[in-house]
């Protein structure tokens, strides 16, 4: 739809759209202190630290994630360097979980130029007393630094291959690929010990949408869990024999109905004696304090300035708190419809106001919402938290 649509409100262009996250954060303040707490916690920890952020579909759980990763920009500033949320596993991985998730954080969970380099340029050349089998992944990372390995170095790290002949030129011969996970292990290890002697003290990984491993065989989701509890424990080891390594924070966002039906598999599990391998294990590195939980709501006051919010930041020139072309009882009709979920209220906003701009209404009521609905064959139901 066209921008100039919205010049009838006096609007730069469309201020409901979903997916953004540079927009202000409305609400969620005892959730957002928590998950600051818990950054600042990891920063003074001498072991790994994992956590959990539960709420909700539409609850605002990526939004905080990647609040929270930009929050920690730069990480020469914060000391923390926060990568972008990605999902456990991707929709056609099978194996070597923990290989895909570090590469995926490498593609996906950072700038590799504009964050990384500029953190590792601070780093001098490789010590002798790092562990000797974490050298050549120390190598392969400042090799990012120098113009004439940099290209190279990267296609490593995020799963491409590479020739012997290239890989020797840039000096890294002895890491031509990342090719099990526990490689991709010793890449994490090797990125916390560069991180640590550039002043950072904290590496935040978020991993968003955990309840999507359900989609998975039982096999494979106890895999993946397990996968997730060696690299704990792998961290710990790595912490026993004295590294001075930046910590590792493990913060992943599920749903509370994934959440409970997880605990109700330990309970199960626990029943049978299982305790080596499977879901339990995992489940006992999770701190209770480490788990934060969101309402699925925003109070009424706070989807009021959600609406004004995204209005505010798409118009010039105007009161912070001017709603128009919405009506009072827009907003309560709204907030009602999507029963206080955030991601709801947006989608119900964007929908009316490009209908209503169409439509060269001027104002738009509770009324005029329903019969722009009601004419689109629009209606909202509750969120499932099922995985489909």
């Amino acid at each position: 739809m066209s921008t100039k649509a919205f010049d009838l409100y006096r609007l730069k262009g469309q201020p409901f759209e979903l997916g953004r996250y540079d927009v202000q954060r409305i609400g969620r303040d005892v959730e957002w202190t928590r998950l600051r707490q818990i950054v600042n916690f990891a920063q003074q920890s001498r072991s790994p630290v994992n956590a959990v952020l539960l709420g909700t579909y539409g609850s605002g759980k990526s939004f905080l994630l990647w609040q929270l990763a930009r929050s920690l920009q730069p990480a020469t500033k914060s000391r923390v360097l926060g990568l972008g949320p990605i999902r456990l596993v991707d929709p056609e991985q099978k194996r070597d979980f923990t290989r895909s998730l570090v590469l995926r954080l490498f593609v996906r969970g950072m700038d590799i130029e504009n964050e990384l380099v500029p953190i590792l340029r601070n780093v001098a050349a490789p010590k002798a007393g790092w562990p000797s089998a974490l050298r050549p992944f120390v190598g392969l990372l400042l090799a990012l630094t120098r113009p004439d390995a940099a290209a190279v170095a990267r296609k490593v790290l995020i799963g491409s291959r590479i020739l012997r002949r290239e890989a020797e030129a840039a000096g890294i011969a002895e890491t031509l690929q990342i090719r099990t996970s526990d490689d991709a292990i010793a890449v994490i290890q090797a990125l916390q010990l560069v991180l640590h002697a550039a002043g950072v003290t904290a590496i935040a990984m978020f991993i968003d949408e955990v309840e999507y491993v359900d989609a998975l065989p039982r096999a494979q989701r106890v895999a993946v869990l397990d996968s997730l509890k060696h690299l704990w424990d792998q961290q710990v080891d790595f912490f026993s024999k004295g590294a001075n390594a930046a910590t590792l924070l493990i913060l992943m966002a599920a749903t509370p109905d994934y959440w409970h039906r997880l605990r109700q598999q330990v309970m199960m599990e626990g029943g049978r004696g299982e305790s080596g391998v499977g879901i339990t294990p995992f489940f006992a590195r999770i701190r209770a304090s480490e788990v934060v939980e969101m309402p699925a709501e925003l109070a009424p006051d706070e989807a009021r300035r959600l609406i004004v919010s995204r209005m505010s930041e798409a118009r010039d020139g105007q009161k912070r708190d001017e709603i128009i072309p919405f009506t009072d009882d827009y907003v309560d009709y709204a907030y009602q419809l999507s029963q206080g979920l955030p991601r709801q209220i947006i989608e119900i906003c964007g929908v009316v106001l490009a209908e209503a701009a169409q439509r060269k209404l001027k104002k738009i009521d509770a009324d005029a919402a329903r019969k722009i609905l009601s004419d689109l064959l629009i209606s909202y139901e509750p969120i499932s938290e099922k995985v489909s």
